[in-house]
């Protein structure tokens, strides 16, 4: 028995003109992976976000501590003599505008995180709802 037609093509006609990904093959539309994509590149852009946060808050807090005359305070209680006026050619207030500026990039991909999310936060609340309604009947 021989096949004139290809696989591609076999599955194309299955699907109809949904395609032959994968993806459509196993029900995800093409609107779900655009979807899971943007979710998976907010994650990653906010883990980094959260990452330059802390980098930033550990330099204000323990590099370049307010009140210290430049002298800066490490884990060990400063550098002795030496003045550190700033770090990576920024001085404590240009380190504080970083991370102002990373903290509302934060917020802002915590909204659109939640918007993608919000389905899902809708139907948790509604069975959490439907659950304790139940238990007090009961």
């Amino acid at each position: 028995m021989t096949h004139n037609k290809s696989y591609a093509i076999m599955l194309s006609e299955n699907l109809g003109n949904r395609g032959v990904l994968p993806f459509n093959y196993l029900g995800w539309g093409i609107d779900m992976i655009k979807r899971s994509l943007l979710n998976f590149i907010v994650d990653l852009v906010s883990f980094v976000d959260l990452l330059g946060l802390a980098a930033t808050g550990l330099i204000m807090k323990y590099i370049l501590p307010p009140g210290t005359g430049g002298r800066g305070q490490l884990l060990h209680g400063g550098r002795g003599g030496e003045h550190i006026k700033d770090f990576w050619s920024m001085t404590r207030h240009e380190w504080g505008s970083v991370h102002f500026y990373l903290a509302l990039l934060f917020i802002i991909l915590m909204v659109v995180h939640i918007v993608l999310h919000w389905s899902w936060i809708k139907n948790y609340f509604k069975s959490l709802l439907a659950f304790l309604r139940k238990a007090k009947s009961c």
